[in-house]
């Protein structure tokens, strides 16, 4: 009997065949062109200015329609992100020039100011906003990366105002901002704060808190002397029998 060749892999039709497609794909990868940012944005303006088909751009261009697709996505999505830092900056830049008005800060002398602690979210790293800070003289501290205890007391403070809100439906805008506002003002002008000795923010601010302190330190004083003095002396008690009340010394 005779035996039958044995193949091997190399030399099998359909590893043959695997084998040239990914050389053809190799090849391809290694020849198609690379386009830097500007080329791309280019393309892509091309394509939404809407004078040549999406099709004839990509041929003219040798890249595929997906490949074009793509490439306008990033370029929307960046410009939504573009444009919602750039509200983001104002927002900040508003909020601290409310906050300097409110306060009259800008009277104050340059080495008394306060100082601006927040994270590091976009709007808060833009220059446009550090050079605003920098017109005011305002020190800009941000805190450490996954280091939230820096900025613990507002986001407290925003855990606090979102609880209280969510007690009511506000269906017009307006009413939730007075609300808003209402609670803001409680929660610095009349509650008081176990955490900086029972005074409140507005009592802490203006360096009332010492003072505050002090002064109930004393009350406290002539209230324990009072009451010594009461429960030393002599006492009269009042009792009632069947012949009416009695005073007993």
């Amino acid at each position: 009997m005779s035996e039958e060749p044995t193949r091997t892999e190399g030399s099998s039709p359909a590893w043959a065949g695997e084998k040239a497609r990914q050389l053809i794909l190799r090849a391809k990868r290694a020849t198609r062109p690379k386009f830097p940012a500007e080329e791309k944005i280019r393309i892509v303006l091309e394509g939404v200015r809407a004078e040549e088909s999406v099709a004839g751009l990509c041929r003219r261009q040798g890249i595929r329609p997906t490949i074009y697709y793509k490439w306008l996505k990033d370029f929307r999505e960046a410009g939504k992100n573009r444009l919602r830092g750039d509200t983001q900056r104002e927002a900040s830049s508003e909020e601290v020039q409310q906050a300097v008005e409110w306060t009259g800060m800008e009277q104050m002398p340059v080495e008394d100011r306060t100082r601006l602690v927040s994270d590091n979210g976009s709007g808060y790293l833009a220059r446009a906003f550090e050079d605003y800070l920098g017109i005011l003289a305002i020190w800009h501290i941000r805190c450490s990366p996954h280091h939230a205890q820096t900025t613990g007391k507002i986001e407290r403070f925003h855990e606090t105002l979102t609880v209280r809100m969510n007690l009511l439906v506000y269906t017009i805008p307006d009413n939730l901002r007075a609300a808003m506002a209402e609670f803001i003002e409680f929660y610095n002008h009349r509650r008081y704060h176990v955490g900086i000795g029972n005074v409140t923010p507005a009592d802490v601010y203006p360096g009332r808190r010492e003072e505050i302190l002090r002064r109930r330190e004393e009350q406290k004083q002539r209230t324990v002397l009072r009451r010594i003095e009461y429960n030393l002396g002599p006492r009269q008690t009042q009792t009632t029998g069947e012949l009416g009340p009695e005073t007993v010394a």
